[in-house]
């Protein structure tokens, strides 16, 4: 083990034991022969663990009170409104809390696995689809290392995240991001798969059949810049419980009816900002295009166990693979990516927070919900600065005005005559005094 992944390898182990708690109570050998598993799954994923104290546990957890497959159960202190303003946006109140961890492992042609990141989460799950998600990540050395945590938050309408620098304090969120719809489309894998363990059985069991086949491929990443994830059908089973619905696995595989040969063809891709990226997404779409067969499997989800806290299910131990797409059929797609996910803790009875993850201070808002292509021009995002609050109302004036003057040229796209004169006459504008400028500072020199 080199030296960066030594120093990952033990910011690994201590994230863990940051999370980690394991029952000192009285434990059925069925309980036993559980955890023992789950300590397989763990040794085996590349994790350690240790037993902890209740004051080791995480500031929102309470004290132990069982566990179940494995997992802590910790008490919250309840749905009771903290004293206060309420918060914009309201209070959430989460059905449940869960933490644990997911390590990330990219793979070479050859099947070696090339690069290993693990990230502690926190994730609770409310009603409605309403979710609250933290992600922890650090990497570097001892002269270098970066550490940030993502806030991520749904309210039923939009999607809505901030960074910090490594505080986990929520209050200290930065880089905001606001994104239309229920589906994280706009967030990285993590997000993608924490959304597809925690919260998608809920969302497939609202939609028909038809539709729900058709969900985005959510788990190699942000899915606004890549054809493939629009163009699967996703087969999928699902496991009711008496109190939610959670996925049980799932497959997306290739659905050749669904690839077009333009980028207009994918409504909900990000108009291409630069050469750079519309020669990656025609090239990818001409990749898909020339893929011989049909129904290759892109990404698979298996839920490996599951555990029932207060009537919800609640997913402890679960994978996700991407593939790479082959353009013959001769061998199977090797695997590219693996993501592996365990739940150590679970809060019952957690606290009410603020819905809205909190922005501080003065900071530049990314706001996706005014996203448009309109002729040769499109609007990817809106960029404005705010202090200390989301900008909520689409209808405000000031969003109003600054849409209205946010469209750019897209890529590739001739100039219209109409629109060159214009710039020609602001360009001669620009123009015309230097001339006269020069003449003026040269008869100036010529009288001194």
């Amino acid at each position: 083990m080199n030296h960066t992944n030594k120093l990952l390898y033990t910011a690994l182990v201590l994230s863990v034991l940051s999370i980690w708690g394991i029952a000192q109570t009285n434990q059925t050998e069925n309980q036993k022969a559980l955890q023992r598993e789950l300590a397989e799954y763990i040794k085996t994923r590349g994790i350690s663990a240790q037993s902890l104290t209740n004051s080791q546990l995480p500031s929102s957890a309470g004290p132990i009170i069982a566990t179940n497959n494995g997992v802590t159960i910790t008490q919250g202190p309840g749905a009771s409104i903290p004293e206060g303003p309420e918060p914009q946006g309201g209070w959430f109140t989460p059905r449940y809390t869960a933490e644990g961890v997911i390590k990330r492992e990219l793979f070479s042609s050859s099947g070696d696995a090339q690069f290993t990141l693990t990230n502690p989460f926190s994730f609770s799950m409310g009603d409605n689809q309403f979710w609250k998600a933290k992600v922890s990540m650090s990497i570097g050395d001892e002269e270098i290392s970066v550490t940030s945590v993502s806030f991520v938050t749904c309210d039923g309408t939009n999607i809505y995240c901030v960074l910090s620098n490594g505080s986990v304090d929520e209050k200290d969120g930065k880089a905001p991001i606001l994104s239309p719809g229920v589906l994280p489309i706009e967030r990285d894998e993590i997000v993608g798969l924490l959304w597809t363990a925690f919260v998608s059985g809920e969302h497939l069991v609202s939609m028909e059949d038809a539709d729900a086949a058709k969900l985005p491929n959510l788990l190699p990443g942000k899915s606004t810049g890549d054809p493939a994830a629009w163009c699967l059908n996703f087969d999928y089973g699902l496991h009711s419980f008496s109190r939610n619905t959670l996925l049980s696995n799932g497959v997306y595989v290739l659905d050749k009816s669904r690839v077009y040969p333009d980028i207009d063809d994918y409504p909900f891709l990000d108009e291409p900002e630069g050469d750079f990226s519309k020669e990656f997404i025609t090239g990818r779409i001409q990749y898909l295009m020339g893929i011989e067969q049909t129904n290759h499997a892109v990404s698979t989800y298996t839920a490996k166990k599951t555990g029932l806290f207060s009537g919800y299910g609640v997913p402890i131990l679960f994978d996700a693979e991407n593939f790479s797409l082959p353009e013959t059929n001769n061998a199977p797609p090797p695997c590219v990516a693996r993501m592996s996910g365990i739940v150590t803790n679970v809060i019952i009875n957690p606290q009410v927070v603020p819905l809205l993850p909190q922005i501080t201070g003065v900071a530049g808002v990314q706001d996706k919900r005014f996203k448009e292509k309109k002729g040769i021009f499109y609007r990817n995002y809106l960029f404005y600065r705010v202090t200390n609050e989301w900008e909520l109302s689409v209808d405000s004036p000031r969003l109003k005005e600054i849409a209205s003057q946010a469209y750019a040229l897209r890529v590739g796209e001739p100039v219209s005559d109409s629109f060159s004169k214009r710039k020609l006459v602001f360009l001669a504008i620009l123009i015309l005094p230097i001339p006269i400028l020069c003449i003026w500072y040269y008869r100036g020199r010529r009288e001194s």
